[in-house]
């Protein structure tokens, strides 16, 4: 087993993980679905209010809202809306606000598409206690401005006109995050609420598991440092890292990427182990094992770890290496009661330095380099004799 140091330090570690995994993963609180019990015109009202989440469109043009679709494993989801248009108006009217097309596609990336230019308009918000005046457009109050909706236009237009050159409007498109097309209304009439939230729903489940922006910035924080610890040799560090990604990204690229990456670190580290259990003859078993003992701590919650542990055991027993085995963790285990003793002192513990050091001064340990450095360092607490 790893030295407590070590096992402690790892123990926060993952610690850690499962709290950002707590921060960065809030649930996705849905509207009332429309099987519930009849509500009255005032309780659906104060129900969707209270329940509606705004829509926050991706800024950008088609290909980079493709890729963060991929990235998070979340369905894209495109409205394209011309202005001026009946059927348009009643679209951007009744499908955007819509509470839970809203809650929905909080786990989409969503493209706003429209190609008008309207007057911006003033809008008051409370943030963090405080009331905070900011321009809108008028017409899409969900963007800062109208180059914020005209923005996708193009591209979408590039990939979606038609043989005569038209691109239909209103219209939807749901991409699933490799790309594929999951469902598409092109039949210039927006598609009713229930038919949207099923197709929404439908895509989110063929996608699998997504990310929020919050938990896509922690997987690409771990994955960095996954990175910086195989690059430091740290195999261990990196297969906890790599695990904390499969964590929040449970499908998707990220997962798959994290799983082949714990594959290779796994076979680097049996790899070690198998060159490290060929040393583990006479005279040179102690070293050996030592070695093994380090990376048994540093590869902790891996299964290389348990392997590496088994290893440990059947030298332990190994006849013709046990003594050598013996006498290596008796030093070990004395240097970690002369480091305990040593903090106790540093830490004016009298009390705690007293009982470290009857452990040190005991017979278990007679001999060992750690008894003779804590009699020199503490000679009024040393018996008489090496019992």
């Amino acid at each position: 087993m790893p030295p407590l140091s070590q096992q402690l330090r790892i123990a926060g570690s993952l610690a850690l993980v499962a709290l950002a995994l707590q921060i960065v993963a809030p649930p996705v609180v849905l509207a009332p679905s429309t099987e519930s019990a009849p509500l009255t015109g005032q309780q659906r009202r104060g129900k969707q209010k209270a329940k509606a989440t705004p829509l926050q469109p991706f800024i950008g043009e088609l290909g980079s809202a493709k890729r963060l679709a991929a990235e998070r494993n979340v369905p894209l989801l495109i409205h394209l809306i011309l202005e001026g248009e009946s059927q348009n108006d009643e679209y951007r009217d009744s499908l955007l606000p819509h509470p839970e097309i809203s809650a929905l596609s909080q786990m989409t990336v969503v493209l706003l598409a429209n190609n008008g230019e309207h007057e911006p308009k003033t809008v008051t918000e409370t943030v963090e206690g405080r009331r905070v005046e900011s321009q809108v457009c008028s017409m899409y109050p969900m963007v800062a401005k109208c180059a914020d909706h005209r923005a996708p236009w193009e591209s979408i237009y590039v990939a979606y006109h038609d043989e005569k050159g038209d691109i239909g409007c209103p219209q939807t498109i749901l991409l699933l995050p490799n790309g594929d097309e999951a469902w598409r209304k092109n039949d210039r009439n927006p598609p009713s609420s229930k038919e949207l939230v099923k197709a929404i729903k439908d895509a989110q489940k063929l996608a699998g598991a997504g990310l929020t922006d919050a938990q896509l910035k922690e997987v690409k924080r771990l994955r960095s440092e996954a990175a910086r610890s195989t690059d430091g040799k740290l195999l261990g560090q990196a297969w906890r890292d790599w695990a904390g990604v499969r964590a929040i990204a449970t499908a998707g690229r990220f997962s798959e990427e994290a799983a082949s990456a714990q594959k290779t670190l796994e076979e680097r580290m049996l790899a070690d182990l198998a060159a490290l259990t060929a040393r583990l003859v006479p005279g040179q078993a102690a070293d050996a094992y030592a070695e093994i003992f380090t990376l048994a701590g540093e590869w902790a919650e891996s299964p290389p770890a348990t392997e590496a542990a088994k290893a440990m055991k059947r030298a332990e027993k190994d006849k013709a290496v046990a003594d050598e085995i013996r006498t290596w963790n008796l030093e070990r285990e004395a240097s970690e009661w002369l480091q305990a003793a040593r903090d106790a002192d540093t830490a004016g513990d009298e009390k705690a330095l007293k009982k470290v050091l009857r452990k040190l001064f005991s017979k278990k340990y007679a001999g060992t380099e750690a008894q003779r450095a804590a009699r020199d360092a503490y000679p009024e607490h040393a018996p008489a004799t090496g019992g």
